[in-house]
C-alpha cells in the first residue's frame, strides 16, 4: 500500500471512540475507508481470516465495503476518521502499521475534531492538509520499518525500562554491544529522531495511557514514566501535547461517543 498516493475526496466522520469494557462487534459492508490510532487500549480486527491490530504501537487503515469482526480486548480510546478516495478500490485489505511517535498524529486528530469539516465544510481544505500530513508521516514510518530489526532489542529494552530515570544512550549501546556514537547514528538514521527523543516520546505515550485508563495520581504517573520531578513532567507533557496532564485526563475521559 502506497499511502502517499491516496487522494481523499470526502471526510464523513471525525471522532474519538471510547470502549469502557471488552467488546465484540460484527460490522457489515463498511460505507467508506477509515484510519484509526489508539490513545490507549487494544482492538483486534478480523477480516477474511486474518487478524489486524490497533493499539498504541499500530495504526489501522480500514478498507471500504469490508465486513469484519471487531474484538476490543483492552478498553480504551481510539481516534477514527472516515473518508472516501478518488479510487473506490484504493485498498481492499486492512492495513495495520507500526508507529513509533503517535504525538504528531494525536495533535492532528485534535485539530481535525476542532475544525469539524463534516459540519463546517469551509474547513475542509485545512482538514485535508492535516490528513495528508498524517499520511506523509505514516509513509515515512512504513519505510523505516525495513531497517528496524537491527534495533529491536534496544526498543524492547526501552519499553521494559521506561520507569528508570537513568535510562541512557550509553546503557542502550552497551546492551547492544556497540559504541555510543554508532548507536546514536544508527538510531537517528532508522527513526529520524535521537534515542533520547524516542525515550521521551515513549514515556509520554505511557503517561497518556495511565492518565486515561488508571486512577493513579499525577505524581505516581510521572514516577512510573521515569520522571524524577513532577514539575519537569508537567512542563514536558504540556509542551508536547498542548495540555497539562490534568486537562488531558479530563478531556479524553469525557470525549466519548
Amino acid at each position: 500500500m502506497d499511502i502517499s498516493k491516496l487522494i481523499v475526496t470526502k471526510i464523513d466522520l471525525i471522532t474519538t471512540a471510547v470502549y469502557d469494557n471488552p467488546t465484540k462487534l460484527q460490522m457489515k459492508h463498511r460505507p467508506g475507508f477509515g484510519l484509526s490510532f489508539a490513545i490507549c487500549g487494544k482492538i483486534v480486527f478480523r477480516h477474511k481470516g486474518k487478524d489486524y491490530l490497533l493499539d498504541q504501537e499500530h495504526a489501522l487503515f480500514y478498507p471500504k465495503h469490508a465486513t469484519y469482526e471487531l474484538d476490543c480486548q483492552i478498553p480504551g480510546l481510539f481516534t477514527l476518521v472516515n473518508f472516501d478516495c478518488a479510487e473506490d478500490d484504493a485498498f481492499d485489505e486492512f492495513v495495520s502499521m507500526k508507529v513509533s511517535d503517535s504525538d504528531h498524529y494525536l495533535k492532528n486528530h485534535v485539530l481535525l475534531e476542532k475544525l469539524d469539516c463534516v459540519n463546517k465544510p469551509e474547513h475542509l481544505p485545512n482538514c485535508l492538509a492535516l490528513i495528508y500530513d498524517t499520511f506523509s508521516h505514516l509513509q515515512e514510518s512504513l519505510q523505516k520499518e525495513k531497517t528496524l530489526p537491527v534495533l529491536r532489542p534496544a526498543i524492547s529494552y526501552i519499553t521494559e525500562h521506561l520507569a528508570d530515570p537513568a535510562l541512557s544512550n550509553i546503557q542502550l549501546a552497551s546492551y547492544l554491544g556497540i559504541s555510543d556514537v554508532y548507536f546514536r547514528k544508527l538510531f537517528k538514521t532508522n527513526f529520524g529522531i535521537s534515542p533520547g527523543q524516542y525515550i521521551q516520546n515513549q514515556r509520554l505515550e505511557k503517561a497518556k495511557e495511565l492518565l486515561t485508563a488508571s486512577q493513579s495520581s499525577i505524581t505516581q504517573i510521572s514516577m512510573c514514566c521515569g520522571y524524577t520531578s513532577i514539575y519537569h513532567f508537567c512542563r514536558i507533557f504540556k509542551k508536547q501535547t498542548g495540555y497539562t496532564p490534568s486537562a488531558f485526563r479530563e478531556l479524553f475521559r469525557n470525549n466519548c461517543l
